[in-house]
């Protein structure tokens, strides 16, 4: 019997132990969430140190548009002008091309008149006896 109440007590120590484990547990995961969350964290650093933040985010500013900065654009070369024929002939086109399209505009539409023209006068085909 003794020994049975010495296992019972053992028992009732390691659940009492085992309880107060899960409170600690418990509490130490509630401590680490409120450090390690990424909102207090910067409430706490912008509260705490404002000019600190400042300063460090008018440097990192300032680095991002100096390291970010465009090229200077070189300077183009000019090109060598065309000789004067080309020149005309290029002009030449410009003008003609307005002339050309309406023309083949012109001719097509006149081909869909004829074709739409011979497909109404075709005669029907005889009908098929049934």
């Amino acid at each position: 019997m003794a020994q049975q109440q010495q296992i019972n007590q053992r028992k009732q120590e390691l659940v009492l132990r085992l309880k107060a484990s899960r409170q600690s547990i418990t509490r130490g995961q509630q401590e680490l969430k409120t450090k390690l969350s990424p909102k207090r964290f910067l409430h706490r650093i912008f509260t705490e140190k404002p000019k600190a933040v400042f300063a460090g985010s008018s440097l990192a500013g300032l680095g991002a548009a100096l390291l970010l900065r465009r090229r200077k654009k070189s300077k183009k070369q000019p090109r060598p002008s065309q000789p004067l024929h080309l020149v005309l002939i290029s002009w030449l086109l410009s003008l003609v091309k307005p002339v050309v399209k309406a023309w083949l505009l012109a001719r097509a539409k006149e081909a869909l008149v004829t074709r739409a023209e011979t497909a109404t006068t075709r005669p029907a085909p005889p009908a098929r006896p049934l």
